[in-house]
């Protein structure tokens, strides 16, 4: 039985121009941003592809820690500390 999606370690052998998802900001992240995070060790990425090897999506998996009391008045709101 073969998947219809995969999940692998980020590689350049993949096409990430193809990936096109309904952000921007995605989009531009992987096609332009990730591999230099992944670089200087601030990130690991997986791609979810096909079987032939088109990228439907993607996470991202990172160490960094932004404190509580670092964050503006308006987004602390946002955040409940349980």
């Amino acid at each position: 039985m073969t998947l219809p999606f995969q999940i692998v370690p980020f590689s350049r052998e993949y096409d990430r121009t193809s990936f096109c998802s309904s952000s921007v900001q995605l989009n531009q992240y992987l096609q332009k941003q990730v591999s230099q995070d992944i670089k200087r060790k601030l990130a690991s990425c997986y791609l979810m592809v096909t079987p032939d090897k088109q990228i439907v999506g993607f996470y991202t998996l990172s160490s960094y820690v932004v404190e509580f009391c670092e964050l503006s008045a308006k987004h602390q709101k946002n955040l409940q500390l349980v």
